[in-house]
């Protein structure tokens, strides 16, 4: 597992840093369900179109998500390599916490 400071296997927990809480939402999605349209993603923010936008945009221009046209009006977000690297960081720490706050 990458260290935080972004030493170690791994390397993507310096995008650790600029994330609130509407990215590693989406991360997490993206890393369990494998694809999103945007409205089951506009769902899971509780946000509108705009909203969605800003998130989805953040995560594209830092490399982590890419977008697929699938038809004339349909978009599908997935998650790029380095993004996979990160959610799958965001999602062994939420384990972990889970396991001790359990304890």
């Amino acid at each position: 597992m990458a260290s935080v400071s972004g030493e170690g296997e791994g390397g993507g927990a310096e995008e650790l840093w600029f994330m609130e809480r509407r990215h590693i939402l989406v991360l997490l999605y993206l890393y369990r369900e494998g694809m999103a349209i945007k409205s089951e993603l506009r769902s899971l923010l509780k946000g509108d179109s705009i909203y969605v936008e800003r998130v989805i945009m953040d995560l594209e221009e830092r490399g982590l998500v890419r977008e697929k046209q699938a038809g004339r009006r349909t978009r599908i977000f997935t998650l790029t390599d380095k993004g996979r690297e990160v959610a799958e960081l965001l999602d062994k720490l939420a384990r972990k916490m889970a396991g001790e706050a359990s304890q």
